[in-house]
């Protein structure tokens, strides 16, 4: 395990700290797609102290939640197998119930916020059509080749993965500034309440989803 710092980049102190990932997610720091930049980089750009959040983690590192796995130390199989049943599974079940959701508030509220809410429903379609697509290709072609040890020879794959997990994450943030970051406003129905929840639970999930593969499936089968 190296050294961890405010210079080490979010994505290995995720990697190596998995509790690390509710502090970068309770300060809205971005450390799936932007894994490559330093815990300092990131601090400074959301004017937070570094040394404050590096407190923070080492208060959760230590502080005996026991929060996941450090999967830098799991085979490739077992990380192949917890995305797939962790994360692929959830969502083929999620985004159908999230989409009905989004109808269902449209028609019934369209009237009264009908920018906001029609052009949410339509960037959580565009993204659940991306996904299910992108979670079809990794499952039919990247995770065999990683389960049979092939994948050193994938990195153009991994490479177009990596983009869709980039084009994914637009769409995440879109959907938090559409949603006001999930925040229903007073006229809002407990149906839209729930909308919204389960919005905030799809960005948590979906970031440390593509954490999981970008930062650390992604390179350990490279190497």
């Amino acid at each position: 395990m190296e050294h961890l710092n405010i210079e080490t980049s979010l994505g290995s102190i995720a990697a190596q700290i998995p509790s690390a990932s509710r502090v970068f997610l309770e300060h809205d720091i971005d450390f799936c797609c932007g894994g490559n930049r330093s815990l300092q980089d990131a601090c400074l750009q959301q004017k937070i102290s570094p040394d404050a959040i590096m407190h923070e983690i080492e208060d959760a590192q230590f502080g005996g939640d026991g929060e996941g796995k450090n999967w830098n130390e799991e085979p490739l199989e077992s990380i192949v197998e917890h995305i797939i049943n962790r994360y692929h599974n959830r969502l083929r079940k999620e985004l159908p119930h999230i989409n009905f959701l989004a109808e269902k508030v449209l028609n019934a509220h369209g009237e009264r916020h009908p920018e906001e809410l029609t052009n949410l429903k339509s960037t959580i379609s565009r993204l659940s059509e991306d996904l299910i697509e992108h979670m079809e290709k990794e499952e039919t072609v990247l995770f065999p080749w990683i389960i049979d040890g092939n994948a050193r020879s994938s990195g153009q794959t991994v490479r177009v993965l990596q983009k869709e997990h980039e084009a994914a994450a637009v769409f995440l943030e879109r959907i938090k500034e559409l949603s006001d970051r999930f925040t229903t406003p007073s006229d809002a129905c407990p149906t839209w309440e729930a909308y919204y929840a389960n919005l905030k639970q799809l960005d948590e999930e979906m970031r440390m989803h593509i954490h999981l593969e970008n930062n650390v499936l992604f390179p350990r089968a490279l190497a």
